[in-house]
């Protein structure tokens, strides 16, 4: 819910639209493995376990989490709802192994959280080394990066991007 009135309140209808459809043909099928204390992490991971398995992607998930957490659940939402769709679209494409890792955790004052996927393809950036879109519609193209970056600076945290030749990272850390 928080998730969706995010959606609304950022007047991102067509987002709305597809995660409201995304919800109501996944809701029957959500997993039921329990990953997490934290309601709005776990009913995520499910969601994200579900459509991986839905593609055909192996779906790891880490995340030992009390009940509440200090972090706004719309923040919360963003951050790890753009970071699941980025991987589940990387990951659907790969050649060969289709995987995505992903821990949550609390460490040092910090919610830590790291996503690692399979992914093919050449990976472009800008003059600035800023990785470029591989999205067919420009509309969309850094959408979810600026999200996750907005999140990350109202916590006073780091957004870290990396990749090898077949793996993608995303890592973020948000004070809490």
């Amino acid at each position: 819910m928080a998730a969706l009135q995010l959606l609304a309140v950022q007047k991102n209808y067509a987002e709305l639209e597809r995660t409201l459809k995304q919800l109501d043909g996944s809701m029957d099928q959500m997993s039921t493995q329990h990953y997490s204390a934290n309601l709005t992490v776990n009913v995520i991971l499910q969601n994200a376990a579900s459509r991986a398995a839905d593609l055909g992607i192996d779906f790891h998930a880490s995340a030992p989490l009390p009940e509440t957490l200090k972090i706004d659940v719309s923040d919360l939402c963003s951050l790890l709802i753009n970071m699941l769709d980025n991987a589940l679209e990387a990951a659907s494409a790969a050649e060969g192994a289709r995987e995505i890792d992903i821990s949550i955790k609390i460490s040092q004052g910090f919610l830590a959280v790291k996503c690692e996927n399979t992914y093919s393809g050449p990976l472009t950036a800008d003059e600035s080394g800023q990785l470029q879109s591989t999205k067919p519609d420009p509309e969309y193209h850094g959408i979810g990066i600026a999200q996750m970056q907005n999140v990350v600076k109202k916590y006073n945290g780091m957004l870290d991007i990396s990749h090898t030749d077949e793996r993608f990272t995303v890592a973020a850390a948000l004070g809490i």
